[in-house]
């Protein structure tokens, strides 16, 4: 499962992406055992001050929601943070049984504080445990504080098993609720998949318009471009240029489809240098604009509601005679680009103003297909041109802000082509975004998600498990199952499917930088998929093969077995489980830390404060961090890109703890875990013990996509401390070791074993 505690690199703020499809996937048990009553109305007025809100429930433990009196509408339901926490979650659940087939509506009257987001959010699941329409409002989340109604329409699929709804806190809060309704909209539009085959001809068609798109979309500040929307506009741009015969017919088509937003652009066929004349500068320009990103920021979305704050995008201005440089273009600067079949595009990317208008100004009529839809159309996957724009979104967005493709040699032009070839011909949401998994994961990014319709639901294992060299060996097994697990039992297949075979069909879904994290994603992901609760193993105990049955639901995954805080591990030698802990528990273990001959830190998973704010107790002088290098682009195709260099400065603090220390670390260790352990691999701070960390570090970023489809990356670039790469290659350890089966099975930790080994051996 996507924890809601997030990945870090500097700031660490969560990410919209990790609210996604599985997130809620235990709510999916209820609908078997206990379907809920249909929820119609709640305004909360019958409701006790102080008490909390039938139906609805907060499930991060952060939070709390309870009734209030409110002078503007009576009573109201009042959501906010009580504790240590970045994101709220009130859930409701709604019985599917009388509404499959049908449209439904959300909605709710809501305010906010200055400082915190909020969005309503509604999700269909399938009794194949995909996930149906899922809406969390991320592109266009609550951030003011007066009262406003605000709705959410969605089909409920014909095989639904069951709805659940509710509100995202993002931010301290508090956040009012009031008049949530759920509704029925009416009789769903059932659309056939459009499904055919993509000839060349059509293929090389949509690619030109990839090209082009991307760049007028974040590159091209026209005052047409204003309020555009650009998922409907690709859609619409996909079915005018995918039929054009020839490359004539497509410039003629691209004109059609680009003047109207930006009418300085020029197209021409033959050789990239026998082009038109650039227009001179119109005698009424004061000056120029052009955008300028900061990583990526979507510039559509106000600044309040842009998901990570080190990232920003703007429009700035130039005056008439400013000389370009790498971080801002010159005025009237254009891009000239191929679009294949020997078409060309020149492009202004800082187009001419006069006054607060860009120059030339737009004739022509923006084309439109607006007239023919019905007030009720909405983007829906079963359209090929739908499925083409959420490709062609999510491939320009990388293409233009990914800041590793110089390091992971991903030939990402190569990555459309089959991309939009196998989308042409998906029937499902499930198959287009294996699609778009599959095209993402060639970032090769650890920080890399696929979210959206489709996407299987997360459910926990009856067990943990470690890779012992190609083998999933289990580790600790919960007790509903202990009956029928063992650990140091070796997975050998999933309801008849080898896990080999498993792997290999996931494995091209997963994006990872490095062999070690993508490995960790499989381990969480084999075992997911649709069909009955209960599965069967097949696993080898010693000699023996066996056949087990266990249920998919109704537990929790069992953790890794670890030593508590402040334990002995051997005489003067103290454990540390820097995984998951704050900085109160560091505190409370400092006098037992301080007063060890040796220690040994854990970092095989995810810190929390206590990752770094134990470091300074471990130097006699600052320490730095890995070097955050947050590009500055300002021209498409990453071309030309500066960046903005920053890191941590860590003053020593006392006590002083020992020098004879172990850190203790692995796969699993990512992003804020690396920036740690960089610390500690740079300035000596201890042994490493253990295998080398996932190798993807530095703050995330989001793209939404049409569909509720969203991908993530990461979007700076993080050099250790001597500019060496760090992307694809972690922290490595001093001392490696893996667990055997042989350990796994007598209940050994066998690398935290050979760390206390190591500190020993320092001691003396």
């Amino acid at each position: 499962m996507v924890a809601l505690r997030a990945w870090r690199g500097m700031s660490g703020l969560i990410s919209l992406a990790t609210v996604t499809s599985g997130l809620f996937a235990a709510a999916a048990v209820q609908y078997e055992h206990e379907p809920p009553a249909p929820l119609v109305s709640r305004d909360f007025d019958d409701i006790a001050v102080g008490a909390p809100p039938p139906g609805l429930n907060v499930t991060t433990p952060a939070y709390k929601a309870s009734v209030v009196d409110n002078t503007t509408v009576g009573r109201s339901l009042k959501i906010e943070r009580t504790g240590d926490g970045d994101t709220g979650v009130l859930i409701g659940i709604l019985n599917p049984d009388s509404l499959r087939g049908r449209n439904i509506t959300l909605k709710a009257k809501v305010r906010t504080t200055d400082g915190t987001r909020a969005g309503l959010w509604l999700r269909v699941d399938r009794e194949n445990q995909t996930q149906g329409f899922f809406d969390n409002m991320a592109d266009r989340l609550i951030t003011t504080t007066t009262w406003g109604e605000y709705d959410i329409t969605g089909d409920v699929a014909t095989d639904a098993s069951g709805i659940v709804y509710g509100l995202l806190v993002f931010g301290p809060g508090p956040v009012w609720l009031d008049s949530l309704t759920i509704t029925d909209a009416g009789k769903a539009e059932v659309r056939a998949p459009d499904v055919a085959p993509l000839s060349e001809r059509g293929r090389d068609n949509i690619i030109a318009l990839t090209r082009l798109v991307g760049v007028l979309r974040s590159f091209s500040p026209t005052t047409e471009s204003r309020g555009v929307d650009w998922d409907t506009y690709t859609i619409d741009a996909v079915n005018a240029v995918e039929p054009c015969n020839d490359a004539d017919e497509l410039v003629t088509t691209l004109n059609a489809w680009t003047l109207p937003i930006a009418p300085g652009v020029q197209f021409w066929r033959g050789h990239r240098d026998v082009c038109p004349a650039e227009p001179a500068r119109p005698e009424n320009a004061s000056g120029a604009v052009a955008m300028v990103y900061r990583g990526f920021a979507d510039p559509g979305l106000d600044p309040s509601q842009r998901r990570m704050n080190v990232y920003s995008s703007e429009k700035v201005r130039i005056d008439l005679n400013a000389e370009a440089t790498d971080s801002l273009p010159g005025p009237g600067e254009t891009v000239t680009i191929s679009l294949g079949s020997d078409v060309f595009a020149r492009i202004p990317i800082a187009p001419y103003v006069n006054g607060e208008r860009t120059l030339p100004e737009a004739t022509a009529e923006f084309p439109t297909r607006a007239k023919e839809r019905s007030k009720s159309w909405r983007a829906d996957t079963s359209e090929r041109a739908v499925r083409f724009a959420v490709l062609i979104e999510a491939w320009n967005t990388l293409n233009h802000f990914y800041p590793y493709f110089d390091v992971t040699q991903t030939d990402w032009v190569a990555a459309l082509q089959p991309a939009l070839e196998k989308a042409a011909t998906d029937v499902t949401p499930q198959d287009l975004w294996q699609t778009l998994a599959m095209m993402h994961a060639k970032i090769k990014d650890g920080h890399g998600w696929t979210g959206g319709p489709g996407q299987f639901s997360v459910m926990p294992h009856p067990y943990s498990s470690e890779w012992v060299g190609d083998e999933i060996v289990i580790r600790r097994v919960a007790e509903n199952v202990a009956d029928r697990l063992s650990p140091g039992d070796v997975i050998e297949a999933i309801d008849g499917t080898s896990v080999r075979d498993i792997y290999k069909n996931i494995e091209p879904t997963i994006c990872a930088a490095s062999e070690q994290w993508k490995q960790h994603r499989a381990l969480a992901q084999i075992g997911w998929g649709p069909g009955k609760n209960d599965v069967t193993l097949s696993i080898k105990r010693g000699t023996a093969s066996l056949e087990v049955s266990i249920p998919r639901m109704g537990h929790t995954e069992p953790k890794m077995q670890r030593p508590e805080n402040g334990s002995e591990l051997a005489p003067g030698i103290v454990y540390f489980n820097l995984d998951a802990t704050d900085f109160a528990a560091l505190s409370a273990n400092l006098a037992k830390l301080a007063a060890a001959k040796g220690i040994v830190f854990d970092l095989r998973g995810y810190p929390d404060q206590a990752g770094s704010a134990v470091l300074p107790y471990l130097s006699d002088s600052n320490l730095k961090s890995a070097r955050w290098r947050v590009p500055i682009i300002a021209r498409p195709n990453y071309q030309r890109v500066r960046f903005n260099v920053s890191n941590w400065d860590l003053p020593p603090q006392k006590p002083r703890l020992t020098s004879n220390v172990a850190f203790v670390t692995d796969g699993r260790a990512i992003s804020y875990a690396e920036s740690c352990m960089g610390i500690v691999e740079a300035y000596k701070l201890g042994e490493i013990v253990g295998a080398a960390t996932a190798g993807s570090n530095g703050n995330i970023t989001t793209a939404q996509l049409p569909c509720g489809y969203s991908v993530t990356w990461t979007g700076m670039q993080v050099l250790k401390h001597d500019g060496s790469r760090h992307h694809g290659v972690g922290i490595l350890p001093t001392v490696p070791v893996a667990p055997t089966r042989e350990g796994l099975a007598a209940g050994r930790d066998e690398v935290l074993e050979k760390a206390v080994e190591v500190v020993k051996a320092k001691i003396k």
